[in-house]
């Protein structure tokens, strides 16, 4: 019973973390989303996933720790999907 209950939280906190990242923003990037944060309201997920964002006053993509809830459009898998929104960015 023990090992059965400690499989079942090991699922349901791997859905937690990992599931809710897996459910991108599907609006399409704008300039207003330069400004906006990689995460939107109180962080209540405990995830760490590295993730890129643009940071508008460094004015480039960086690296980031995702706690994968309640992500926004300025939060990508890839330096490359992150940087592929610059010039909106930039202009």
């Amino acid at each position: 019973m023990f090992k059965h209950l400690l499989v079942l939280t090991i699922v349901l906190v791997s859905f937690q973390v990992f599931g809710a990242s897996a459910a991108p923003n599907e609006s399409p990037f704008q300039k207003e989303d330069c400004l906006k944060s990689f995460e939107s309201g109180p962080v209540s997920c405990y995830g760490s996933v590295p993730i890129f964002t643009w940071d508008n006053g460094k004015r480039e993509c960086v690296s980031a720790l995702y706690g994968g809830c309640r992500g926004t459009n300025n939060n990508f898998k890839t330096l490359e999907d992150c940087q592929k929104i610059t010039a909106i960015c930039k202009s």
